[in-house]
């Protein structure tokens, strides 16, 4: 079991440290996704800086990417405690990946693939929501342009699960481990942010 446990987790974080983001980039512009637009290696600064179906295919190879570990340490019946780390090593490994010297994406696309596979009623419930409030609020009045205006909804769809999955009486593993999900969301997207007022303030 232990051999299992410690496979799991540290299989979680390689997989999640396969940036599809950095592969595809490479793949057809032969440039490093780090080194433009953002510097974010995402789905968003490949959907910009690469071309929109090269940024949905990443979205989508991204959201299978938060499946596959929670999947396998379901079949490999491991502890829930086990699954909850799973699911934030993934995380952790698309944003801080060892292969990309621990830069990476800002883990919006993983965290959904986890939120759809393991609470697909609750993620339905929050997300219709938490659109609705982004587009009412103008949360982003700087950036009118649509996936920015996503980008929020998703924001505010993840960071507001937890309640969600409270409210539905899920099993407690599951409240906490989006709890820790939004505290890796809220922490990677400081850093972004940080970033870009850095940029900003050297132009």
């Amino acid at each position: 079991m232990i051999v299992r446990v410690i496979s799991v987790i540290i299989g979680s974080y390689l997989i999640g440290s396969i940036s599809s983001a950095y592969l595809v980039t490479k793949l057809l512009k032969g440039i490093d996704i780090r080194k433009i637009g953002t510097g974010n290696s995402g789905a968003a600064n490949v959907f910009y800086e690469v071309g929109h179906l090269p940024g949905i295919l990443v979205g989508i190879l991204d959201i299978l990417k938060g499946v596959l570990p929670v999947w396998l340490a379901l079949i490999l019946n491991v502890p829930e405690s086990v699954i909850v780390i799973a699911a934030v090593s993934v995380v952790l490994g698309h944003n801080w990946s060892i292969f990309l010297r621990f830069q990476g994406g800002a883990g919006f696309a993983p965290i959904l693939g986890i939120a759809f596979f393991l609470v697909p009623r609750e993620i339905i419930i929050a997300g219709p929501v938490s659109f609705l409030i982004s587009y009412l609020s103008n949360l982003i009045p700087a950036c009118r342009r649509s996936v920015k205006k996503l980008s929020a909804g998703i924001a505010l769809t993840l960071v507001s699960l937890p309640i969600v999955v409270w409210l539905f009486e899920e099993p407690t593993y599951k409240v906490y481990l989006f709890i820790f999900l939004a505290i890796a969301l809220f922490l990677k997207r400081v850093k972004i942010i940080q970033r870009a007022l850095t940029k900003l303030k050297s132009e």
